[in-house]
């Protein structure tokens, strides 16, 4: 481990005691970003066998890209779940998402943080227009189509809405209640 990643370890560590969050908080938070980085990376292969235009993300050279984007999707949904279940703690465990997710994966394809609120502000702004499963899966496929590596036939699925649907709908089933799941 060099020394960047020790001291970066060490403030992040400052930051989340600052917070009063018991060893469960904290727990649950890395079980959050452990289930999410997990869906997200095994989701791709079962989306493509099912509709093969997804082959296009792997033609594009955009699988990690697209882990990244589901992963942050994933992490979205479950933030959401902590804000529905009244903890009251909600404030201090959503400032430790984004302390653990600033530093959780160095060599991600995007910023995570800036991912996550990007997400979130998207989901606010088409909330009266789609259901949350479209919003998700289309905020993931404007970013796919907007990557400089995306390919023609990429860019011909991101507006369609029986795709973002496949793609949302298993991300909110998963994390809609992962908070509420955790305090059982």
């Amino acid at each position: 481990m060099g020394v960047m990643n020790i001291l970066v370890n060490v403030i992040k560590k400052k930051k989340l005691k600052k917070l009063n969050l018991s060893k469960v908080y904290l727990s649950r938070i890395d079980s959050l970003l452990g289930a999410s980085r997990i869906y997200a990376i095994s989701s791709y292969q079962p989306l493509a066998s099912i509709i093969p235009a997804f082959n296009s993300i792997r033609d594009s050279q955009l699988i990690s890209f697209y882990d990244d984007l589901i992963f942050v999707a994933s992490v979205c949904v479950g933030l959401n779940s902590i804000s529905l279940s009244g903890d009251p703690n909600e404030r201090n465990l959503i400032r430790a998402v984004f302390i653990e997710l600033s530093t959780y994966k160095k060599n991600s394809s995007i910023n995570l943080v800036d991912a996550l609120l990007e997400h979130r502000e998207y989901i606010e702004r088409l909330s009266s227009n789609f259901d949350l499963e479209t919003i998700i899966g289309r905020w993931i496929l404007f970013r796919l189509s907007s990557h400089d590596n995306a390919n023609s036939k990429l860019k011909s699925i991101a507006n369609n809405l029986e795709y973002a649907k496949i793609i949302g709908g298993p991300i909110l089933n998963t994390f809609y209640e992962f908070w509420q799941e955790q305090n059982k």
